[in-house]
């Protein structure tokens, strides 16, 4: 059976559990689990969880919990026995709700998808790459292989923004607007 890899770690981080990212990916566990075509493992980046974080199996919050079985901890480090360790495969996909995708060694041989949800500070990416090379923005963004993975905006503004950025214009990009019923989107991606 194919496995979907879905990056919940704003679910996991009590601060941002509820954000808007979160919520998109709250909804998509929620759906895609309700789904018989495939097994989904919600996986949380451990590097991005704050020390107010609690990954203990006893309690990782309301919405996780009915998961604790399943959830992949993406930290080298990590040493959880209490968590699913697992390589992912060339027919599984990891699909991530927030900027950056993981490095390669971690999502190993699966299908990358990432949803961008804006670029809010857009014009900060120009100025700082004049002034001092590189934005942080633009360092996250280098997460993505432009040709290999798949990039999910809600909007052509998005689209837009992302495509005048240098190297971008030809990334595979697939706007799906919030509110899609994302599994029966008729895009071949």
């Amino acid at each position: 059976m194919r496995r979907l890899f879905l990056d919940v770690t704003r679910l996991a981080e009590p601060s941002r559990s509820n954000s808007g990212i979160a919520r998109v990916g709250r909804e998509l566990l929620a759906e895609l689990n309700q789904r018989n075509s495939f097994e989904v493992v919600p996986v949380i980046q451990c590097k991005f969880l704050s020390d107010k974080a609690d990954l203990s199996p006893s309690d990782l919050g309301p919405c996780l919990n009915q998961y604790r079985d399943r959830i992949l901890l993406l930290d080298e480090n990590s040493g959880a026995s209490d968590f699913v360790q697992e390589k992912m495969r060339k027919s599984d996909a990891f699909l991530s709700t927030h900027l950056p995708l993981p490095d390669h060694s971690l999502t190993g041989d699966a299908q990358r998808a990432i949803w961008v949800h804006d670029l809010i500070h857009h014009e900060l990416i120009q100025k700082e790459s004049v002034s001092s090379g590189r934005s942080m923005i633009s360092q996250i963004l280098e997460s993505i292989d432009l040709n290999e993975d798949l990039i999910i905006v809600p909007s052509r503004c998005t689209l837009l923004d992302l495509s005048s950025l240098d190297n971008w214009k030809n990334a595979n990009v697939e706007v799906i607007r919030y509110g899609t019923n994302f599994l029966e989107h008729e895009s071949h991606q």
